[in-house]
């Protein structure tokens, strides 16, 4: 399984050359994600210079980010993420729903990040993000997914206790 690292950074300038240079670092921090086994998740890319095509405002763009962001497992921060109004506020909700967040030199490798998130995240947490996940995506596929880390997690922490782990009823595959 890939962990999805989101990243967060400015995009927006005074000057549209200097968005292209923001755009162009998230996509170095992109490429480095990847090479460390992660699998980034980059609005920049995913939305650059859109401004020149549509007239949307910047709260739309930052709703509809916002919502990628809560089904990700990691905020990874690029240099000048201080001074980014969308940055701040998706820092905060990464903070409020306990998705770790690290600057781009401090990222841990996937195999680090793992034991950090298997070790510090209790499953009462794992299954909160899950059903977070899986309300908007209720689907025997999500409800396999679910089964699948469970049974992952006991493998590799046989002192689980199966009782901590229980999902609502309507996530429970039939």
């Amino acid at each position: 399984m890939k962990y999805i690292a989101y990243i967060g950074g400015p995009y927006r300038a005074t000057e549209s050359v200097q968005t292209s240079i923001n755009i162009d670092k998230s996509r170095e921090a992109a490429l480095e994600l990847w090479e460390k086994g992660y699998a980034p998740l980059c609005p920049h890319l995913n939305s650059a210079h859109f401004e020149w095509y549509l007239n949307l405002e910047d709260k739309e763009y930052l709703e509809a980010y916002l919502s990628m962001l809560a089904r990700c497992d990691l905020l990874v921060l690029i240099p000048g993420w201080e001074k980014s109004e969308g940055t701040l506020a998706e820092k905060e909700l990464a903070e409020s729903i306990n998705i770790p967040v690290f600057e781009l030199g401090n990222v841990p490798s996937v195999v680090e990040f793992e034991k950090l998130a298997l070790s510090g995240w209790d499953l009462k947490e794992i299954t909160r993000r899950w059903i977070v996940t899986s309300s908007i995506l209720n689907s025997q596929f999500v409800r396999d997914h679910i089964n699948e880390l469970k049974a992952q997690l006991y493998e590799r922490h046989p002192f689980l206790k199966r009782e901590n782990f229980q999902l609502r009823e309507s996530f429970r595959p039939e």
